[in-house]
């Protein structure tokens, strides 16, 4: 990694359930030789108790935002061997997390996110889709039911393809987070149903559009991994997360877009369907324009 992407943003908020990515982001820090920058941040009470008298909510945000000095002190030595920044601003949780990580070129964010358990298998954290949304950064989604090792290593990813130079540059980036030896399994989609198929009157057209994505397949360019290529039927988003779940996937590697083109503030449906909805860690890797 070059040297302005070795810089990693961690948030906290306090609760065990962020907390649950500290391991892994320490060990990732350290295997990575990056620097860490740790954040929490403070909500100002006058903008969520405005009916408190203004002197008063000033003092009740400041003794916060010690309480957040104080928690993140607390937390630095689980981060033995790293170098840490700590970060506790005021502001909105979603806008100063990503703004920071802008502010510091941070390659990479880190955040717990809840996942498929309950309504959050239908709306992502808030602040979590804000932040997939908004940054120029790559960010890991952490799922406390299925953590990495405590290396911050990965040994089975799943990358999808669709056709995309985007989606096939992910290949060239996931490297960095894989353990040595790693399975990695690329996975195009058909995107045809069982439905599809009674429709179709003539299947060998089927048979020679499933060849044909085999093929491209076969002429990834592997960039030093031992890639397995597998095309299956089905819609793209139910198609990775089934696969990933049906094959002991530890990580789904995506990008942020795909082949509709580049549009900063809609992240792409499939990588948002499949962030709402993946029972393992999801690296999302943003698309610039140039790329």
């Amino acid at each position: 990694m070059h040297l302005d992407e070795r810089k990693i943003l961690l948030a906290l908020d306090g609760s065990e359930f962020s907390e649950t990515a500290i391991d892994t982001t320490a060990g990732l820090a350290r295997r990575l030789g990056a620097e860490l920058h740790l954040v929490r941040v403070t909500p100002p009470l006058l903008s969520t108790a405005p009916e408190l008298f203004p002197n008063l909510g000033h003092e009740f945000t400041q003794q916060a935002q010690g309480t957040a000095r104080q928690y993140l002190a607390s937390v630095s030595s689980r981060f033995a061997g790293v170098t840490l920044h700590l970060h506790t601003p005021l502001g909105s949780p979603k806008e100063v997390i990503s703004q920071l990580a802008v502010d510091q070129a941070c390659r990479l964010v880190v955040m717990a996110s809840h996942g498929r358990t309950g309504m959050a298998r239908w709306l992502l954290g808030s602040t979590a889709e804000f932040v997939l949304r908004h940054v120029d950064s790559a960010v890991l989604l952490l799922r406390p039911q299925a953590m990495p090792s405590p290396q911050g290593d990965f040994h089975h990813v799943l990358v999808p393809v669709d056709g995309s130079a985007s989606s096939r540059e992910v290949l060239a980036k996931v490297g960095p987070y894989l353990a040595e030896g790693a399975r990695v399994s690329v996975l195009r989609a058909t995107g045809l149903t069982a439905r599809d198929y009674t429709l179709l009157n003539n299947p060998e057209e089927v048979t020679s559009y499933v060849e044909h994505l085999k093929q491209q397949l076969g002429h990834l360019e592997s960039h030093g991994l031992a890639l397995e290529p597998h095309v299956i039927d089905g819609e793209a988003p139910d198609s990775i997360v089934h696969f990933a779940e049906q094959n002991g996937c530890d990580l789904i590697a995506m990008s942020t877009h795909g082949r509709t083109g580049f549009r900063r503030f809609i992240l792409g449906s499939t990588t948002e369907k499949v962030a709402r909805q993946a029972a393992c860690p999801v690296l999302a890797f943003p698309v610039h324009p140039t790329e």
